[in-house]
């Protein structure tokens, strides 16, 4: 098979599998919700926000390190991944024992920080997704996105028994532990069908893997405070009911965040072989990549914050009603999201990983500083007011520096087109106010689609390419 097809093929797995992961998600979510209320809901979501300040001693800066490595040289990326388990499973344990003693500070109520305690066992678990760069750098996503969509299915299934039994918000965040690590045990079964490894302690390798990725492990700090700050602060300044309301919202505007995950799955090693070979083939699929995400996501943020109020009360209730500004705000953030990732992943292939400090550390502070200005005054909207201008504030940085400038020109360049057909479609039926949401959601969708291909946007060469992706045989 041609690596074409191969990607393509690779690429229709993952979306296949993200849409159906994401459509049991978004429904467990929405019963969930609407089963807590806004205030063991914001209970959930403080417990979670919490935990995502020791993502950085679960050792995800290694991964992209990893999957560079095997994209280039599976020997290599053997080697190094052998000893990444042993490193990852190391540093997971020092940030299990510093969550445990952090929270004896947090003035949080005994029953969250026993619900904290039982969540943060993840952590020595968190090793685990290291296996998942052997299936992407492969190629090989069948397997892995199969036991993916059946853990998420015994999710829901167990989440509707809990809420006919009734049951506390312990036993949901239970379920959630151990699915996660049944998750892990499968997916480390499949690896070995692809690489056999020999897990190892060999400090040189160890010593490689911490000098590459501790630009991006000081980024995930500064990116934990910039993404999750808000829910922290918001919840100390407004409490539960607040944090429950400005958590549903945020919910629903990272819904499609994982559809950029799930392309750049197949994309990233492709990133990382041509950064150094082929820059020309480089440059042109980030710019690729830029354009189809920004034509995915930018109509979704037009008409959420055209519709926010209808869209909550569909999926959550009059009882959440007061989430609609936040959600129509945080929608954009979404869309920097994309650009984001897409920059991130051009920086590793490029190793100027080193930028990435920057591009997590001036939307850090800058978080830290407008939520802590904005919460007391505007609470769960002044939140998600400080979330999208620090995800934003990447664009104008970006273009400031010499070397990353080439990123934030794509980046505008996508979006414009996608932006000003999304408008164009959506004030267009708006206006007509037709009587059913779902109708003006199709009929704005054909006029964004017929308005993308006019401008040229989407031309004859990428139905071609469509068609090879969707009917290529193996």
């Amino acid at each position: 098979m041609s690596t074409v097809k191969k990607v393509a093929k690779n690429s229709l797995i993952i979306f296949a599998g993200e849409i159906i992961v994401r459509v049991i998600t978004f429904f467990i979510t929405l019963i969930l919700i609407r089963y807590l209320g806004s205030g063991d809901f914001g209970r959930y979501s403080v417990v979670y926000a919490f935990l995502s300040f020791f993502q950085i001693f679960v050792g995800t800066a290694i991964d992209p390190i990893i999957l560079r490595e095997l994209s280039r040289d599976s020997q290599k990326g053997r080697e190094l991944i052998g000893s990444a388990i042993t490193l990852r499973f190391f540093f997971s344990l020092i940030g299990l024992i510093l969550c445990w003693i952090a929270l004896q500070w947090m003035p949080y109520p005994s029953d969250i920080k026993i619900i904290i305690y039982l969540a943060s066992l993840w952590l020595p678990f968190s090793f685990g997704l290291l296996f998942n760069n052997i299936f992407q750098a492969k190629l090989s996503m069948k397997s892995v996105t199969m036991v993916t969509v059946m853990m998420k299915i015994f999710l829901a299934i167990f989440t509707v028994v809990f809420i006919f039994l009734k049951a506390q918000l312990f036993y949901f965040i239970l379920i959630n532990l151990l699915i996660y690590i049944a998750q892990i045990i499968l997916i480390y079964y499949q690896s070995r069908k692809l690489l056999s490894i020999s897990v190892k302690v060999d400090l040189r390798v160890w010593k490689e893997l911490v000098k590459n990725s501790w630009p991006l492990a000081l980024g995930i700090i500064f990116a934990s405070i910039f993404t999750r700050i808000d829910q922290i602060l918001l919840f100390q300044m407004k409490g539960k009911e607040e944090l429950g309301l400005y958590a549903a919202a945020v919910k629903l505007a990272e819904y499609p965040f994982m559809v950029a995950g799930a392309f750049l799955a197949s994309v990233s090693p492709l990133l990382f072989e041509h950064a150094i070979t082929s820059p020309d083939i480089f440059k042109r699929i980030y710019q690729i990549s830029l354009k189809y995400l920004m034509m995915f996501i930018i109509p979704i943020a037009v008409v959420t914050t055209v519709y926010s109020r209808e869209i909550i009360l569909v999926c959550y209730g009059r009882d959440f009603i007061a989430s609609k500004a936040a959600l129509a705000i945080l929608i954009w953030s979404t869309v920097f999201a994309f650009g984001g990732i897409v920059q991130n992943d051009s920086l590793i292939a490029t190793n100027l990983q080193l930028f990435s400090l920057i591009f997590a550390g001036i939307p850090a502070f800058l978080s830290l500083f407008l939520n802590l200005m904005l919460i007391p005054k505007y609470s769960l909207v002044g939140a998600a007011i400080a979330t999208t201008v620090s995800y934003g504030i990447n664009i104008p940085i970006s273009y400031l520096l010499k070397r990353t400038r080439i990123f934030a020109i794509a980046v505008i360049k996508s979006m414009i087109k996608p932006f000003l057909a999304s408008l164009l479609a959506v004030y267009s039926v708006y206006f007509l106010s037709f009587p059913h949401i779902i109708f003006n959601f199709i009929l704005t969708l054909f006029i964004y689609l017929f308005l993308i291909f006019l401008i040229g946007e989407i031309d004859l060469k990428d139905i071609k390419y469509g068609k090879e992706i969707l009917f290529s045989q193996s």
